[in-house]
């Protein structure tokens, strides 16, 4: 293998080794600088669609995400009273799009830094400046390289100072708790998400009979309270869950999204995950669009502006989609409801595919 050259990448999040790995396989010698002293907070879970799951299976982690994932069960809508809204067995979703996998999001991060070589991540290092002729310089020293990868998130460093005109990311509206649960007596069998007025809760199985669950609800923007607001009166399981919450915590955060980019590319440096498109999760395509950017980046390392050409468009379109629906899950008018509710409900298996198609069908290429 070719020799590229050196790369940093900013953030060690799952764009960041992601795309350490990518490279690394295609021959650069890279750096990740990290500001945590570990790994990054993990968070509660993580539910990778199709597309995330073939990008791991590039990055050869494909199968160990598969053993440790729950990768089986039904998912749908429904409403406070507990009616189906929509739904689709597993069997109709793998069978057109593949498996998901749905894991403890921490377990993901170790699987990722496995794949890259010890001592390739240098935690406690602060980024002090960047600069689009590939210099770097950090609380720990200063080097040049020939690519820099901005993968340090929503409030992206790399960004700022690369893109300084760039326009600053925006408050959805919603905030968000997202939590597991511990083992559970009765773990549920499939995923569903609960839509009422302005508020919304999401829970899925994880392997060890536990749950991933969200919570969402409009709300003012800088709320710091992680309390989980009250859900005794809503449709089993959600009290259940909402019991068992980890004694590990629960994380809150209001829900933001970036403004389009002109470009992922400037320079010498490129944007990945969050730092480039930050979208709601309301599709699951978060961290799924983040490693499809690090595989495509592998892949054109040597050329960004084809990577920025292959990139943007899909994961811009894609994050329109996650604003939309996000959006109208969040709706408050009891006539807006009902039109959604219906439009739902008489909306067809086949239907629904049509709509994720778009997203779920992405396929890694060399």
């Amino acid at each position: 293998m070719t020799a590229q050259g050196s790369a940093a990448v900013i953030g060690a999040g799952i764009s960041g080794l992601a795309s350490a790995a990518a490279l690394i396989r295609a021959g650069w010698r890279v750096d990740v600088f990290e500001k945590s002293e570990r790994l990054p907070d993990a968070g509660a879970g993580i539910s990778l669609m199709p597309n995330a799951v073939r990008a791991l299976d590039f990055l050869g982690i494909g199968d160990a995400v598969r053993d440790l994932a729950e990768t089986d069960g039904m998912a749908g809508i429904r409403t406070m009273h507990g009616y189906w809204l929509t739904r689709m067995h597993a069997a109709d979703f793998t069978d057109r799009f593949g498996p998901l996998a749905i894991l403890p999001r921490a377990d993901l991060l170790q699987l990722l830094v496995d794949t890259v070589p010890d001592g390739t991540v240098r935690y406690g290092v602060r980024i002090d400046s960047v600069d689009p002729e590939g210099s770097v310089r950090t609380d720990a020293g200063a080097a040049d390289y020939d690519l820099v990868v901005g993968a340090d998130g929503l409030r992206s460093v790399v960004r700022a100072a690369c893109w300084p005109n760039a326009a600053r990311p925006r408050y959805t509206g919603y905030t968000a708790w997202r939590f597991a649960t511990d083992e559970l007596d009765e773990p549920p069998r499939h995923g569903a998400e609960v839509w009422t007025r302005g508020e919304r809760f999401g829970y899925a199985p994880m392997p060890g009979g536990r749950a991933y669950c969200f919570a969402v609800q409009n709300a003012p923007v800088g709320g710091t309270d992680a309390t989980l607001p009250d859900y005794g009166y809503w449709p089993a399981p959600v009290p259940e869950l909402v019991r068992a919450a980890s004694s590990n915590g629960v994380l809150r955060d209001d829900v933001y999204y970036l403004p389009p980019l002109r470009s992922f590319v400037h320079g010498r440096v490129a944007l990945v995950g969050d730092a480039a498109h930050a979208m709601p999760p309301d599709l699951g395509q978060g961290a799924a669009q983040g490693l499809e950017d690090a595989v495509r980046l592998g892949a054109s390392s040597h050329d960004l502006a084809l990577y920025d050409a292959e990139r943007r468009p899909r994961a811009q379109d894609v994050a329109r989609r996650s604003r939309r629906i996000g959006a109208m899950a969040q709706w408050v008018s009891p006539r807006g409801i009902w039109l959604r509710n219906t439009a739902i409900r008489i909306r067809s298996v086949n239907g629904l595919i049509r709509v994720l198609a778009p997203v779920l069908d992405w396929q890694p290429r060399k």
